[in-house]
């Protein structure tokens, strides 16, 4: 993406407000009696968290670290989301899936011809959990080893899914997929590329000769990421009200904070194209 006067820091203070105006509404569901929402509402105080910490990681333009937490984000988000359109069986799994973790991590171990390494929590035989044998059992292979995976379905089948099921369309998620998390994705394994894409070097037109350039970059990285998580939190609104009956008058704030973001990228826009034809 290239950068051009197009990302100035209102712009950019803007979108800031837009994702924290659409995250703020994710605590009016503390209080929502729906099962879905309530049995993975955890998730929604974990996307809470996210959004601080790309707040906090974004000020003091450590950019690398933000995507990763971003990333976070947008996986949760899509999760959310998902549980709320799945099957029976998924949403099941997706509790089961917690059990079984929380039980086998009383007792991990990591063995290599070199050596091994096991932690053991003392007081196992007397942990109950509800469901355990079931869980243990639907997350364990026929090979006996723990299956990792919550869901068989991949991130790109769970868009499919939402979008097959609601009236939400996939370009959002697509776009933060492709966005923000492939490119965190490759930050957290640890490449090379993963810890130098943030700097604009792989990005073609990208101005980069001296520091105020770099600051410019970094601007115009943290917007779009503003920008296209505050539009995926406003899809998770927007299927909620779709969804619940008695939710349907909790899309007007995000729906106005939305069209506000919107007018405002178009104003961007709009300025930004008259500035290059008769500057």
């Amino acid at each position: 993406m290239e950068d051009s006067p197009f990302f100035t820091e209102d712009l950019l203070t803007n979108m800031n407000k837009f994702f924290v105006g659409e995250v703020e509404l994710l605590r009016d569901l503390n209080n929502v009696d729906e099962k879905r929402i309530k049995r993975n509402y955890p998730l929604l105080v974990s996307l809470i968290e996210n959004s601080k910490s790309m707040f906090l990681l974004g000020e003091c333009n450590l950019i690398n670290d933000m995507y990763m937490i971003a990333r976070s984000y947008v996986e949760r988000m899509i999760n959310f989301m998902y549980l709320q359109v799945c099957d029976e069986a998924e949403l099941n799994s997706f509790q089961l899936h917690t059990t079984q973790k929380a039980y086998r991590r009383l007792d991990r171990s990591i063995e290599r011809t070199t050596g091994k390494v096991q932690f053991v929590y003392t007081g196992k035989d007397s942990v109950s959990l509800p469901n355990l044998n079931e869980a243990l059992n639907l997350f364990t292979s026929k090979s006996g080893k723990e299956i990792t995976h919550w869901t068989p379905i991949s991130l790109d089948k769970r868009i499919d899914i939402i979008s097959e099921r609601t009236s939400i369309k996939p370009s959002i998620m697509m776009m933060c997929k492709l966005y923000i998390y492939e490119d965190a994705s490759e930050a957290l394994h640890g490449t090379l590329y993963g810890s130098l894409f943030h700097l604009g070097v792989f990005s073609p037109g990208t101005k980069l000769l001296n520091p105020n350039d770099l600051l410019q970059h970094y601007s115009s990285l943290k917007t779009t990421v503003y920008w296209t998580c505050g539009l995926l939190t406003n899809d998770l609104l927007t299927l909620l009200n779709e969804k619940y009956s008695n939710l349907e008058g909790i899309y007007a704030k995000p729906k106005e904070n939305t069209n506000k973001a919107i007018e405002i990228m178009k104003k961007a826009a709009k300025y930004n194209e008259e500035t290059k034809e008769f500057g």
